[in-house]
């Protein structure tokens, strides 16, 4: 099961090695990080997503390759490395794994929940869709508007039955992807079912059929589930509400 590792941030100064400029805010960041391995160090690949650092030097960070999760404990400092370069610093504040921890450690209140079948029957063996679909008992508001309305509005289980079977939103689930939720727009919130990257479908296009390829009408962003839920909840200034949003947000990138 994939985990998510919250840490503290320095950037190296200039004079230091480091990069002239921190990372913009909100720039989805793919750099190495260095820990201790059987005694040697050795890099792999990370993902995060850059601090607004005039409001907090936290980042959760993924590690890119599973099989190295449990060699990084909480009070380890890490190296942010751009080749040989150290660009920053991290001090490992916490460790969750997802979903349901991630609703814990900020006070979402959330539902265990056995999966329908008819959902196994769409992710299969996707392990990460099915940690998360089994907390989604009850309806999920990240960002509340109002009543009934939030900016990430993510369904419980019963509700991605009734709208992934829907007939106008079948094209979503024909082409491999889960509606899991929406926009305040109505724009679909939806789960790439083997990748597990989350992505949004234009709703009017989709319900007016004004496409030839659902692509035309599907815009994928690089983060999964996980990702996507803790940047809502720790910069929700940034983060992609709906499809326009998404493609904005993938040019800054």
């Amino acid at each position: 099961m994939k985990k998510y590792y919250i840490g503290k941030i320095r950037w190296m100064t200039e004079e230091e090695g480091g990069r002239k400029d921190p990372m913009p805010p909100g720039v989805v960041y793919h750099p190495d990080m260095f820990f201790n391995i059987d005694g040697n160090e050795e890099g792999w690949g990370i993902t995060f997503i850059s601090p607004d650092l005039d409001k907090t030097n936290l980042i959760t960070f993924s590690l890119n390759f599973t099989d190295y999760l449990d060699y990084i404990a909480v009070g380890d400092v890490l190296n942010i490395n751009e080749g040989p370069r150290i660009v920053a610093k991290v001090l490992v504040t916490d460790i969750i794994d997802v979903p349901s921890a991630i609703f814990d450690k900020f006070g979402i209140s959330y539902k265990l929940v056995n999966i329908p079948q008819q959902l196994l029957d769409v992710v299969k063996d996707n392990e990460y869709i099915k940690a998360y679909l089994s907390c989604m008992g009850e309806n999920v508001l990240i960002n509340k508007i109002c009543e009934g309305m939030a900016d990430t509005y993510l369904y419980d289980v019963n509700d991605i039955v009734d709208n992934v079977f829907e007939e106008y939103n079948l094209p979503c689930l024909e082409n491999g992807y889960l509606n899991i939720g929406c926009g305040p727009n109505g724009d679909l919130l939806c789960l790439n079912c083997k990748s597990g990257l989350v992505g949004y479908a234009f709703h009017d296009s989709l319900w007016e059929k004004t496409y030839e390829n659902f692509d035309e009408i599907y815009v994928e962003l690089p983060f999964n589930i996980g990702q996507f839920i803790m940047l809502a909840i720790t910069d929700k200034e940034h983060y992609p509400v709906d499809g326009y949003y998404a493609e904005e947000y993938l040019k800054r990138i």
